[in-house]
């Protein structure tokens, strides 16, 4: 694949960060060989790839044993790729036990279906993307910290069987809640807009009235 370069690189790379929640993570040592782990990634809203790792994880000796790794995150609905390197540092674990790491940027690669592009890693943390997506970022965090069982009461309400549900992003203003159950899957969208919206979409308010800066800022349109 031809290797070139363009500035608007740089905010696709961002923009397909910001959008993700999980990452393939690979580590190589002569200790612990090569290993290869999805992880939690979480986002401080500057769109770096910081990692949060469960205790049990092969990433866990792998970053301990040589602190570069390559992370990747793929968008399935644009089809593009990120791979970054990166040097990583762990800070103080949560009330969880999971373990999260900070990034120092060494390279940035953006593979799409026009050809693979080399982003300077200079350009990618200049490079600043739709302030509405980081927004919807939040609001996901945000509905899966704080309401998870009020989406599995809603949920629920259809079919009592649900005992999963796993929110993804769509569009350009929509959440769509999967749900598992007994009788299988299924799922429904949740409208983070305060307009006409999507025909048939749970409005935000009916999941979460909190306060929060990031629900307004989207309910708002701004």
């Amino acid at each position: 694949m031809p290797v070139i370069t363009t500035p608007y690189a740089a905010v696709q790379a961002r923009e397909v960060l910001v959008d993700a929640r999980h990452a393939a993570v690979r580590t190589g040592s002569a200790s612990c060989g090569s290993t290869r782990s999805v992880v939690d990634l979480h986002d401080a809203g500057d769109g770096l790839p910081r990692l949060v790792v469960d205790a049990t994880s092969t990433a866990v000796p792998g970053l301990a044993a040589c602190r570069v790794a390559a992370v990747t995150v793929v968008d399935s609905r644009s089809r593009l790729r990120v791979r970054i390197v990166a040097s990583y540092r762990m800070g103080r674990p949560d009330e969880t036990g999971r373990r999260h790491y900070d990034p120092t940027i060494l390279s940035v690669r953006l593979d799409g279906p026009e050809g693979t592009v080399t982003v300077p890693v200079d350009e990618f943390l200049r490079a600043e993307t739709d302030p509405r997506r980081v927004r919807r970022r939040e609001v996901v965090a945000h509905l899966e910290r704080e309401h998870r069982e009020d989406l599995l009461a809603l949920a629920r309400a259809g079919c009592d069987s649900v005992e999963l549900v796993q929110l993804t992003l769509e569009g350009e203003a929509e959440v769509v809640a999967h749900t598992l159950g007994s009788e299988g899957a299924g799922w429904f969208p949740i409208d983070l807009t305060d307009g006409p919206g999507v025909a048939g979409a749970l409005m935000l308010a009916a999941v979460c009235r909190c306060d929060f800066v990031g629900v307004t800022a989207v309910a708002d349109g701004r």
